[in-house]
């Protein structure tokens, strides 16, 4: 018997197709696009495969090195931490930027340029700060010295 959904050849004595689940036809002549009715097509028994996701670009490991060492100017190594976050950030926005999106860290490299800056500014100001209190003292000693 030839299933009138599916065309496909069943066994003389099923009731129900094998492969769709109607029941087939009797008549030979009955098959697939020879009756004149429209024959749906048949039902998808599974999902179709799902397409892999393309990956994310890598990220800059110079970025992550930026961030890394900035972090570490700001708990560990004030003028050291600074000083590779700031070469760090800079060849890797450099990188980034020579890459056309190849390459991922951008906000990376910039929050580790950030915490390198800040904290040679505050190293500078707090340099400028211990020479102005010891200029004072020393004026203020001398001044002293002079009075009596």
């Amino acid at each position: 018997m030839i299933c009138r959904s599916c065309g496909t050849a069943n066994p003389p004595d099923s009731a129900t197709c094998r492969v769709c689940g109607r029941p087939p036809s009797a008549d030979p002549a009955v098959a697939v696009g020879q009756s004149g009715d429209h024959v749906p097509p048949p039902k998808v028994l599974r999902p179709p495969p799902e397409r892999p996701k393309p990956a994310a670009p890598p990220t800059s490991n110079l970025a992550i090195a930026a961030l890394v060492a900035g972090v570490v100017a700001w708990v560990i190594a004030p003028l050291v931490g600074a000083v590779i976050a700031i070469v760090c950030g800079h060849l890797a926005l450099r990188d980034i930027e020579a890459s056309s999106g190849a390459v991922e860290g951008r906000g990376l490299a910039i929050a580790g340029l950030i915490l390198g800056y800040a904290q040679v500014a505050v190293a500078a100001l707090t340099l400028l700060g211990i020479c102005v209190f010891f200029a004072v003292t020393y004026l203020l000693i001398q001044s002293a010295a002079i009075a009596s």
